[in-house]
């Protein structure tokens, strides 16, 4: 996004209710790093989660690999916290979540938002209902 931001030489927001993601990101039919959850610009504990274009596949994937960061996550947030998904012989990225940091209830929304948009997924009749990781890793 900041290398976006000054290829196109947007001024970067000031607070986190100065984020219009509408700026930022188109949604795509693809999904392809489309909005999942926006608390919303009022929200003083503002969290942001993006969705990748495998998002689909925390269903299927018998591993998740979870990790939060602080070093490059953007100033006016605390944690940038990405899950990455062990599928067809390969790890990648599947969501984005700019969260504002560390209490249990951010966590509680974050996973709350990922598992109700899991369930908006359409079922295929030969999977198991509903996202079933065998292990789940965090750093």
């Amino acid at each position: 996004m900041a290398r976006w931001q000054r290829q196109v030489h947007m001024p970067a927001p000031e607070k986190p209710e100065d984020t219009d993601l509408n700026t930022y990101l188109k949604k795509s039919e693809l999904g392809w790093y489309s909005v999942l959850f926006d608390s919303g610009r009022a929200d003083p504990q503002r969290i942001i989660i993006l969705k990748g274009e495998g998002f689909q596949y925390l269903r299927l994937a018998k591993t998740w690999i979870m990790e939060g960061t602080f070093q490059i996550v953007p100033k006016l947030f605390y944690q940038l916290y990405t899950i990455h998904v062990d599928h067809f012989a390969g790890v990648f990225p599947v969501l984005f979540a700019l969260l504002p940091n560390k209490s249990s209830a951010t966590y509680e929304k974050l996973f709350h938002a990922i598992r109700d948009e899991l369930e908006a997924i359409p079922f295929r009749l030969d999977l198991d209902e509903g996202p079933k990781p065998k292990s789940i890793v965090i750093d």
